[in-house]
């Protein structure tokens, strides 16, 4: 997935770039008309370009939804992993999802029909043709902004959802041992906060500037469109950059923290959900009873006065 994600943004900003570079003419030398660019001069050399960058435009449609596809998979299935006696709630997400797909393939097939309708217009002077390019690519445009709302309503959702089950599992381990012992939790509840809310302040900023009209929201759709190809795979990344660099915990039983020397600090351990089987405790495995489901947290007791600290 991983790898999919990465060869999927690079060549969305690759593309992008192409179209720019190879299509000057009509980039510097056009008119800006209900967001769809005309040649200030009806020439060859415009028309071909036109060509091409509906061509090339096109094909970064297609990265752009398979983009937000997969950014938002990952997201569900993380939500679809940690609500494990409950994963009918992931079918929230799960059904955005699947909007965002149906709208974003949707806005594909449009490009392609604007891509002919914008062929006839070019070998005709016919206003209805020119209105017809206009139209269409005022659908293609709502069709965009549904896919991108979806998107960040899915990625809102999926924050909230599983940054709650840690929550109220945690409180359980709180309940029993004190503050102390779910501080590493506190911080992957941070992480997953922080990391969510780049992505989706990115889409965001992609869905104000594709509805509000004019040159400098033209140009910061682009922008952003850009940043969010790099951070639909830089924000699940920052989660593991942080772990290995030692700073996605903090130490629970007061003897070093993510901030010392690395020698002497302990791996972060994860939470793991199980079916509701009572209260047990094999070796330094606990099992905490909650209402619907069981938090498997992994906790070493040092000594008896510990122990009794955190009685």
């Amino acid at each position: 997935m991983c790898i999919a994600m990465f060869t999927t943004c690079t060549a969305e900003v690759f593309v992008d770039l192409v179209n720019v570079l190879l299509t000057p003419r009509l980039i510097s030398g056009s008119d800006l008309v209900s967001d769809t660019l005309f040649p200030c001069e009806v020439s060859l050399e415009s028309t071909r370009q036109s060509s091409l960058y509906q061509r090339i435009d096109n094909v970064a449609f297609i990265l752009f939804t398979t983009k937000l596809w997969l950014g938002d998979s990952v997201l569900v299935y993380r939500c679809y992993m940690v609500w494990t006696t409950q994963r009918w709630i992931a079918m929230i997400p799960a059904f955005l999802l699947f909007v965002t797909m149906v709208f974003g393939y949707a806005q594909v097939g449009m490009s392609y029909k604007y891509y002919h309708a914008q062929l006839l217009a070019q070998a005709s002077s016919s206003a209805a043709y020119t209105a017809r390019v206009i139209n269409i690519n005022l659908w293609m445009y709502r069709l965009n902004t549904v896919a991108t709302a979806t998107s960040v309503a899915t990625n809102i959702i999926v924050t909230v959802l599983v940054v709650y089950r840690i929550w109220r599992d945690t409180r359980q381990l709180a309940a029993t041992f004190g503050s102390r012992a779910t501080r590493r939790y506190d911080t992957a509840i941070v992480m997953i906060i922080e990391s969510g809310a780049l992505y989706t302040a990115s889409l965001l900023a992609e869905l104000i500037s594709n509805n509000v009209d004019g040159d400098a929201a033209y140009v910061a759709n682009y922008v952003s469109d850009s940043l969010t190809a790099m951070l639909v795979l830089i924000a699940p990344s920052l989660i593991i950059i942080r772990i290995g660099l030692n700073q996605g915990y903090v130490e629970t039983f007061g003897q070093s923290s993510s901030t010392e020397d690395p020698s002497m600090t302990k791996p972060a351990h994860s939470i793991v959900f199980a079916p509701k089987n009572g209260d047990e405790s094999v070796g330094n495995e606990t099992s905490l009873t909650g209402r619907a489901s069981i938090a498997m947290l992994d906790f070493e007791v040092e000594s008896s006065l510990t122990r009794q600290e955190y009685v």
